[in-house]
């Protein structure tokens, strides 16, 4: 019984240390401004990890790499990975990820379909977030407010001027 609680906790410390230094590897592509590398890397290391602290860390370097495509120009790469990361969060069943993990993510993709002029995935995206940021964080926070001038500004974009009229109203 011992040997065998040993071997589980040898092979638990291996799968640890691979996601670890899988993630590392990432950090210092991203250093190196070689950001699809890093990508690569942060979903071996989101495959190998198997506990949820370190699988939400490789999706929150993702999403860095995204917010970093995104100010570089390079929106429609921005995109898709912003678009896998929310994809991480909504399908997998982290126990205690926050709320406002999810919220942050479904922003960047705002600005990142936002930018592709992609305005109904980016509508979505931002009436998503603002719906978990009240979740997260109740109706008054800054948050929300910022959430919602981001969807006012898109249906504004569309044409929909009453609805937007409506989201900005509430930031009153």
């Amino acid at each position: 019984e011992g040997i065998e609680d040993i071997e589980q906790l040898g092979e638990s410390s291996c799968e640890s240390s691979t996601t670890n230094n899988l993630m590392a590897q990432a950090s210092s592509q991203v250093d190196a401004g070689r950001l699809m590398e890093a990508r690569a890397l942060y979903e071996l290391a989101f495959r190998a990890a198997k506990i949820d602290s370190d699988r939400i860390q490789c999706v929150e370097g993702l999403s860095n790499i995204s917010a970093k495509l995104n100010t570089s120009g390079r929106s429609v790469e921005a995109e898709a990975v912003s678009t896998r990361v929310v994809a991480l969060y909504d399908d997998t069943s982290f126990l205690n990820t926050p709320t406002s993990h999810l919220a942050r993510s479904l922003t960047q993709l705002g600005r990142c379909a936002q930018a592709n002029k992609s305005l109904k995935v980016c509508q979505r995206a931002f009436q998503r977030a603002v719906s978990m940021y009240c979740r997260a964080y109740g109706h008054d926070h800054v948050f929300v407010a910022t959430s919602l001038g981001h969807l006012a500004n898109v249906l504004y974009k569309k044409g929909d001027f009453e609805d937007a009229d409506r989201k900005s109203t509430r930031l009153n």
